[in-house]
């Protein structure tokens, strides 16, 4: 593994198990420098990467602090990777892309129902900062367009059933995963920097409400790498 991504590794574990907490100012670079110790560009790239995601949170002339919303994604539903052991899962890194209105039929409308649009989440998932992938989420436009109005910031380092369960009182009570090896759209090869008529792993949620109704569908493309995708049943808890 790389120097910086060490570095990261190890702020992530003083993260996890709050030796650095929500607020904390970090050491100076200086400092981990020499406590680690690595070259102040390593540790300049690892604080770099960290707050591109949204874990670290960069203060001009004060200091780097642990952020309030951690992007990193602690109990994993579906992305979950399993590292070179066979057992620990990667940490997963979230960031949103875009939120924006659909009205294009596709594989979400099939399974939805016939609507007049439909709302779509992208988003970037960084899987151990090895590899990204993209996830799309998509939602009945009559049922959830005022997702259309939320800052993007609201969407960060949260599970997105949990908003639904949350603000629309729609919980999720199973899901259904398909995987296949299939060749990526042009936006998505865009999105990766991958070339045009790139495959990889696409595997669909299909997310069920009370009733078995259909209430959300999800998608996620991944481009060819040695982690293997744990593919399991698994019931989302609703939120306490």
């Amino acid at each position: 593994m790389p120097k910086y991504l060490r570095v990261c590794d190890v702020i992530l574990k003083l993260i996890e198990n709050h030796e650095l907490k929500t607020g904390e100012r970090l050491p100076t670079e200086s400092d981990l420098t020499a406590a680690l110790p690595v070259s102040l560009g390593t540790v300049q790239k690892a604080l770099g990467i960290l707050t591109d995601r949204g874990v670290l949170k960069r203060v001009q002339g004060s200091g780097t602090y642990v952020a309030e919303n951690n992007t990193e994604l602690s109990d994993l539903w579906h992305f979950r990777f399993i590292g070179g052991d066979g057992q620990k899962v990667l940490p997963v890194f979230i960031k949103v892309l875009s939120v924006d209105r659909v009205r294009d039929p596709g594989p979400w409308a099939t399974f939805l129902g016939k609507d007049s649009y439909f709302v779509r989440i992208s988003r970037e998932v960084d899987v151990n900062h090895e590899f990204r992938g993209v996830g799309q989420f998509f939602l009945r436009g009559s049922d959830f367009g005022s997702l259309m109005e939320y800052d993007l910031n609201e969407f960060e380092g949260v599970h997105l059933r949990s908003i639904i369960q949350q603000r629309f009182r729609k919980s999720t009570t199973r899901v259904i995963e398909r995987v296949a090896a299939e060749t990526f759209p042009d936006a998505i090869c865009r999105w990766l920097e991958v070339p045009f008529y790139s495959q990889g792993l696409v595997c669909q949620i299909l997310g069920y409400t009370y009733n078995d109704k259909p209430l959300s569908f999800q998608q996620l493309f991944v481009p060819p790498n040695v982690r293997p995708l744990e593919i399991r049943e698994h019931k989302p808890k609703s939120p306490g």
